[in-house]
């Protein structure tokens, strides 16, 4: 599930938010059913004030039919 979702916003935000230096925080929810349908939802947070020169995404993928979420993450990455 989590390469899953770090390959979404990789395809949809290029190499760079995902490629090292990064630090990929994690919970996994639940289950994901197979075979079933999943949907990977990725959003830009905003940098804590400790830390302004990250950059910030935070994810997390749902069961298509129940829209419960399985994981949940963020990624920081250093610029």
């Amino acid at each position: 599930m989590l390469s899953k979702c770090l390959a979404e916003i990789e395809k949809h935000k290029g190499a760079d938010a995902v490629s090292a230096p990064v630090c990929v925080r994690v919970w996994f929810k639940g289950p994901l059913f197979v075979p079933g349908k999943a949907v990977v939802r990725f959003w830009e947070t905003a940098p804590e004030a400790t830390a302004p020169s990250h950059r910030h995404c935070g994810f997390q993928m749902e069961e298509h039919s129940m829209g419960t979420p399985c994981i949940v993450g963020e990624i920081s990455r250093l610029d």
